[in-house]
């Protein structure tokens, strides 16, 4: 085994939780643990919210749903997606994801290659204070390179 790379455990409940635009995400692996091939996470979504319309650059995105009725728009077509439901959310295609349960929804995620996290620890100090300035979130999107957000829904 190489020397850096150790197997991980990440018990329920434990890992990098960050508060993303309402979204409770907790990475369970970093790229800094896969060597930058994709970092994990457990997205929580609050009843009738979600990830606003927004493109990532460098990373492919696919989501798992575990609980929750959600709608996924990408590439300008929307899908409804229950528990068991895959969605693979290519780079550069604009993409939205909305929780439209009353209770909080729950989803697996997987962005290759990783390092996207940096970026959403950056967006989740921001919103320590209250809402972010959104003044203050467009600049953070135009100098990490990562994504962007569209004027879409």
């Amino acid at each position: 085994m190489e020397p850096h790379r150790r197997p991980k455990v990440v018990q329920a409940g434990e890992g990098m939780r960050l508060n993303v635009q309402v979204i409770l995400f907790t990475y369970k692996a970093r790229s800094e643990d896969t060597d930058g091939k994709y970092a994990l996470t457990e997205g929580v979504a609050p009843p009738h919210r979600g990830a606003p319309t927004h493109i990532h650059h460098r990373e492919d995105e696919a989501l798992y749903i575990l609980d929750g009725d959600f709608e996924i728009e990408c590439g300008g077509k929307t899908f409804h997606a229950g528990p068991g439901t895959f969605a693979l959310l290519p780079k550069n295609l604009p993409h939205r994801f909305q929780n439209l349960s009353v209770q909080p929804g729950k989803v697996l995620c997987v962005q290759s290659p990783g390092g996207v996290e940096e970026f959403f620890e950056h967006m989740s100090l921001l919103a320590k204070a209250g809402p972010p300035d959104p003044a203050k979130i467009r600049e953070l999107t135009k100098t990490s390179g990562h994504l962007s957000l569209s004027s879409r829904r």
